[in-house]
């Protein structure tokens, strides 16, 4: 009988869909164009009381698909080291970002579902809105 097994330890990371925005903000930066923004979250569950938060600024002249895959793949860097898994599905409700975003998580194969249902984010949005945002000057 070997009693020496060597077992590895088992880090169960969390799991959870996340809910993205990426527009413009209500703040107009130093060189006079709008903030563009994007915040990610993750969707609260039964599971975890956890949730997963970050946000990039992104410069008005690299509002593309390019800068976007970028930042998401940051985004999943970070939400690993904070012990994540990466989402299977991102949900957002722009439809006008439709394009960019589902391009840019297609590149990270995460799947793109265009809906209303992100609730954290939701309240992420109004509490940027009303508790951050009056308080920072452009930068």
């Amino acid at each position: 009988m070997n009693t020496n097994k060597k077992t590895k330890p088992s880090i169960e990371l969390k799991i959870s869909d996340w809910e993205l925005d990426f527009y413009s903000r209500p703040i107009i930066e130093a060189n006079g164009k709008k903030r563009w923004e994007l915040i990610i979250c993750s969707t609260r569950s039964y599971k975890t009381e956890d949730i997963f938060l970050w946000n990039k600024k992104c410069p008005a002249n690299e509002v593309n698909s390019i800068w976007l895959t970028k930042a998401i793949n940051e985004a999943l860097n970070e939400a690993k080291k904070q012990g994540w898994a990466k989402p299977s599905i991102v949900r957002f409700w722009r439809s006008s970002m439709k394009s960019i975003i589902k391009k840019s998580l297609e590149a990270t194969d995460i799947e793109a579902l265009v809906s209303r249902r992100t609730y954290d984010l939701f309240d992420r949005i109004k509490f940027l809105e009303k508790e951050i945002y009056p308080k920072e000057k452009a930068m």
